[in-house]
């Protein structure tokens, strides 16, 4: 049987694992991205070693790679990365690690992957149209129809952290986990560091009302930004992920409702299905072994 190294390019963390072409992950594992610390080398370095030691008990037939950053699909490079990883941007990565280790890569970029697994074999199964959101220090998104992705001319379709809010700021800068915290914060008078979401979240069922405030205004803008996606694509079904989305429970019946609110046209409000993500930390993993498969016609 042939076998797959899958690896999520994390700003802390490599995530990495070995897939059958089911996405069964047969092993996985984690360590230290250091990309700052040893550069592009040295993350191509790790690579490379990541994989030989999967060759080195299992026959593998390719590396799929989820990377941070606007990646051109095509060629599986980099064409642009933010600060977490200075000297990325340009980088061929594919061409790279099959120089490196001689055997097939395709990479695609992360939240396009979360999107891709989901949709293989998550909370998107069944559905045509999706669009998958991740929500954590940032917000990311992506666009799959017919369980292909919409990369766009620029390979930036989906970028709904970027959508204007009309008030100067985008979805990303009033809607985020870094955002959430950096309103309570300012209301508490607190250094920001002194909070995380989990921290808010908890306040919030404990009945402190600025934290639940400060929550339901993020919900709310967030709920804008969906229907504003929602009355351009139409989506059948919209999945939110990222680490704040682990608050399901809480969040759930807040954001279908501020979501319904928004939605003003009928038809879309009721063909319009809002799930979570099911996959956690290996959707990403998996959503680029979808994208390496697909591209080999498998």
């Amino acid at each position: 049987m042939k076998y797959y190294v899958c690896i999520d390019i994390g700003g802390t963390f490599l995530k990495h694992g070995l897939a059958d072409g089911q996405g069964n992950l047969l092993e996985k594992g984690s360590v230290p991205t250091e990309a700052k610390k040893k550069g592009i080398a040295g993350l191509l370095g790790k690579l490379q070693e990541l994989v030989e030691a999967y060759r080195a008990s299992y026959e593998v037939a390719g590396v799929a790679i989820a990377s941070p950053g606007i990646v051109d699909a095509e060629k599986g490079e980099i064409v642009f990365a933010g600060n977490n990883f200075p000297g990325y941007t340009g980088t061929r990565l594919k061409e790279e690690v099959e120089k490196r280790c001689g055997i097939p890569c395709e990479v695609e970029n992360d939240v396009n992957a979360v999107g891709l697994g989901e949709t293989w074999l998550g909370a998107g199964k069944g559905a045509e149209s999706i669009v998958c959101v991740a929500v954590g220090t940032g917000i990311g998104g992506c666009v799959l129809l017919g369980g292909k992705l919409l990369h766009g001319a620029a390979n930036c379709a989906g970028e709904i952290g970027f959508l204007s809010m009309g008030d100067g700021a985008t979805l990303e800068e009033s809607s985020s986990t870094a955002s959430l915290i950096r309103e309570l914060a300012e209301k508490r008078g607190v250094e920001a560091e002194t909070l995380d979401g989990e921290r808010i979240f908890a306040d919030a069922k404990e009945g402190k009302q600025d934290a639940a405030e400060a929550i339901e205004g993020m919900v709310q803008r967030l709920a804008i930004g969906l229907a504003n996606v929602c009355c351009l694509l139409n989506p059948q079904r919209i999945i939110m992920g990222g680490g704040i989305m682990a608050q399901e429970a809480y969040l759930r019946p807040r954001l279908e409702e501020a979501l319904r609110r928004s939605l003003v046209i009928v038809p879309i409000r009721e063909s319009t299905e809002l799930v979570f993500a099911k996959l956690g930390n290996d959707a990403a993993m998996l959503g680029a072994l979808r994208h390496f498969l697909q591209r080999r016609g498998k």
